[in-house]
């Protein structure tokens, strides 16, 4: 497999098929909601609490978490090479974006927010939204 490929996960989340049907039925108003959200993250990639106030609980509310998932090294491979978020599908967005917001260390939603990768995921989900 070339390095350019998007990697294979290698589980079956529990909640993919859930999320995906979340994310497929958002309201015009949750879609407006998560384009400002989008907007905010690009901008302010400092304000970290923002994951807390406003991404977590969007997320939550919305369904659209694909379970516990932690795919570091889809993760790594987009940070690689950001142009390469435009082949992800729907479900490798989904689950990215889980797994960027999944954990509290040094690759955790911290770092993801901060270099840019969960601003590219959200902007590309939305893009799939179109």
């Amino acid at each position: 497999m070339s390095k350019d490929n998007v990697p294979t996960y290698l589980q079956t989340p529990d909640y993919l098929r859930g999320a995906r049907s979340s994310f497929n039925r958002l309201s015009g108003k949750s879609v407006a909601k998560l384009e400002e959200i989008a907007e905010r993250v690009s901008l302010f990639r400092q304000q970290i609490s923002f994951i807390d106030e406003q991404l977590l609980p969007f997320m939550y509310d919305n369904r659209l978490f694909t379970g516990s998932d932690y795919w570091i090294e889809g993760l790594e491979w987009v940070e690689q090479d950001i142009s390469r978020v435009e082949r992800l599908s729907i479900d490798n967005t989904l689950i990215l974006l889980t797994s960027a917001l999944a954990k509290d260390d040094d690759k955790g939603a911290d770092c993801w927010y901060r270099n840019g990768v969960i601003a590219l995921l959200l902007k590309h989900l939305l893009q799939l939204k179109g």
